[in-house]
């Protein structure tokens, strides 16, 4: 990865893990829900089980210091993921990424690792790209699909 990229990527993940340790905070002093920045998105897109499911795991303490950690821990693991990586050679490859610049950014030099490999900015809807926008991907998997299928000229 070039530093260009890490530095793309570090804005957003120390606004992520600042998120993620105030919302370590509202959890242990029990006011999270007075915190909207901690919850998910309101049930209508997850159906009522998940949304209380979700909402009794942000409660917790322990689900937001796991989160911080993960926050916390990304450029070691991006490091070991640099240091292990190989190019995918010519397989079909479309990565899918929020529009922002650091998601982009990200979502090109993935791509770059295929010699057909492409990637996709989606608007950014606050969820998950499999639940915001399930056309795009199933889009995108049929694309790697048929590329599969036809012969590399």
């Amino acid at each position: 990865m070039d530093p260009p990229l890490d530095e793309a990527l570090a804005a957003p993940q120390a606004a992520a893990l600042d998120t993620a340790l105030a919302c370590l905070d509202a959890a242990s002093s029990g006011k999270i829900t007075a915190a909207p920045a901690c919850a998910y998105a309101p049930g209508g897109e997850t159906g009522v089980k998940l949304a209380a499911a979700q909402a009794a795991q942000i409660a917790k303490p322990a689900y937001w210091r796991s989160r911080a950690s993960e926050i916390d821990n990304l450029p070691a693991s991006a490091s070991q993921l640099r240091t292990a990586r190989k190019t995918f050679g010519d397989l079909p490859l479309v990565v899918l990424a929020r529009s922002d610049a650091a998601q982009a950014t990200a979502a090109q030099h993935l791509a770059s690792l295929s010699t057909r490999g492409r990637s996709v900015a989606l608007p950014d809807t606050g969820l998950p790209l499999l639940f915001a926008q399930p056309e795009a991907v199933s889009a995108a998997v049929l694309q790697v699909l048929e590329a599969l299928e036809k012969p590399q000229p």
